[in-house]
């Protein structure tokens, strides 16, 4: 428990004040304030001696019968001086060994406050110590924490940059190939186109020509057949009578005439052009 230092010296000092009557030479007395043992011990001894002086004075002046009723007077009041003498000295022992006290609880109060700042100072210091330990080890893990995420970083986006390369690359080669692949279908469909295209030409030129000779075929059998049909009409125009003439009777061998005249009419018909009419 802690007692105010100032209250406690106070208090010793107020037990140390005492009070006397001085005379102010005017005949009046005067309170004193007295503020130590040695003063009030001193204005005791001047009170003795005055009033010793006094009882001889007025042993002087009453008769002498009263003497010894004053010297006993001054006995006893010299008895009580030395009482009073001997509580002043008691008080002043008791106040100095009260000032030695309320000294040495001051001083044992400073030295517990010195060593409870000086216990406060090294707690502080040691806290800030260990405070500033552990920020500088939350900074170094925190930096090597950025670090370390940084390397990941940069090694992810390398890993990508290089996977993405290598799709690129594979990607590429897979066009290539697929170009190839179609380049090579496309030029076997145009080589098949152009030798369809030449089958169909040339089936076509055949069938072409198959009608072309066909047709030539018919419009000759027809036309034979026109010419026997116009041979069979009678009678004839006088020209074509004179034609018939003249080729029939170039013929000497009369076999050969009737057998062409015959022809003509289409009474008689040759093998090649029986073959050619089917």
């Amino acid at each position: 428990m802690f007692v105010r230092l100032d209250i406690f010296l106070c208090a010793q000092a107020m037990m140390a004040m005492s009070f006397s009557v001085v005379p102010n030479g005017r005949g009046r007395s005067i309170v004193a304030l007295r503020s130590s043992t040695a003063d009030v011990v001193s204005d005791l001894e001047i009170d003795t001696t005055e009033k010793s002086q006094r009882s001889l004075l007025e042993a002087r002046l009453v008769m002498e019968s009263s003497q010894r009723a004053k010297i006993a007077g001054a006995a006893a009041q010299a008895a009580e001086i030395e009482k009073e003498m001997a509580k002043a000295m008691a008080a002043k022992e008791q106040e100095q060994a009260n000032a030695r006290q309320a000294e040495a609880l001051l001083k044992q109060q400073q030295e517990r406050e010195v060593a409870q700042r000086a216990l406060l100072t090294e707690r502080v210091t040691r806290e800030a110590k260990e405070a500033r330990e552990a920020a500088e080890a939350a900074l170094v893990a925190e930096q090597a924490r950025q670090k370390a995420e940084e390397e990941a970083r940069i090694q992810a986006e390398e890993e990508a940059k290089a996977k993405a390369a290598e799709e690129a690359r594979l990607a590429e080669e897979a066009r290539l190939a697929e170009e190839a692949r179609l380049a090579a279908i496309l030029k076997q469909q145009q080589e098949t186109e152009r030798n369809q295209r030449a089958l169909l030409s040339a089936r076509l030129t055949r069938e072409a020509t198959i009608r072309a000779a066909e047709q030539a075929r018919l419009e000759a059998i027809e036309a034979k057949r026109a010419e026997k049909i116009r041979f069979r009409q009678q009678p004839k125009p006088k020209d074509e009578e004179s034609t018939l003439a003249t080729k029939y009777g170039a013929m000497e061998n009369v076999e050969e005439r009737a057998y062409h005249i015959l022809m003509d009419l289409g009474l008689f018909h040759n093998d090649d052009e029986e073959d050619e009419e089917m």
